[in-house]
C-alpha cells in the first residue's frame, strides 16, 4: 500500500470519516417538515397559497434554503397517508399542462 500515491492520505480521510456521523439525508428532513407542519401547510395551500410561498416562508426561520419540489413531494406523500388514516380527502393535484377548450354545447 506504500507504493500507491496518497494512499496513506486516504486512508486517514476515510477513518476520519467513519468517527463522524453522516449528515441527514435531505428527503429525511422534508419528510420530518412535511410530517411536523402538515396542518398548517394544507391550510395554507387551501387559502390558495402557492408552493414557492410557502417554501420561502419555512425557509425564513429554519435559515435554510428548501426545495420546493421536494417538499411538495413528501407532501403529497404524508396526505394521502392522511386520507387513508382519516377519510379526509388528499388536496387535489392540479393537472399540468394547456387545460382543453370544452366543446360548445349549443345545438
Amino acid at each position: 500500500m506504500a507504493e500507491i500515491e496518497g494512499a496513506l492520505s486516504c486512508k486517514a480521510a476515510l477513518a476520519k470519516l467513519a468517527k463522524t456521523p453522516p449528515h441527514q439525508r435531505a428527503r429525511g428532513m422534508y419528510a420530518m417538515l412535511a410530517k411536523e407542519f402538515y396542518a398548517e401547510i394544507r391550510e395554507a395551500k387551501l387559502a390558495g397559497h402557492s408552493w414557492t410561498k410557502i417554501a420561502e416562508e419555512m425557509s425564513k426561520p429554519l435559515k435554510r434554503e428548501l426545495n420546493k419540489s421536494s417538499l411538495i413531494n413528501e407532501f403529497r406523500r404524508v396526505d394521502r397517508w392522511y386520507e387513508q388514516e382519516t377519510g379526509v380527502p388528499a388536496i387535489e393535484e392540479r393537472k399540468r399542462g394547456r387545460r382543453k377548450k370544452h366543446e360548445s354545447t349549443a345545438s
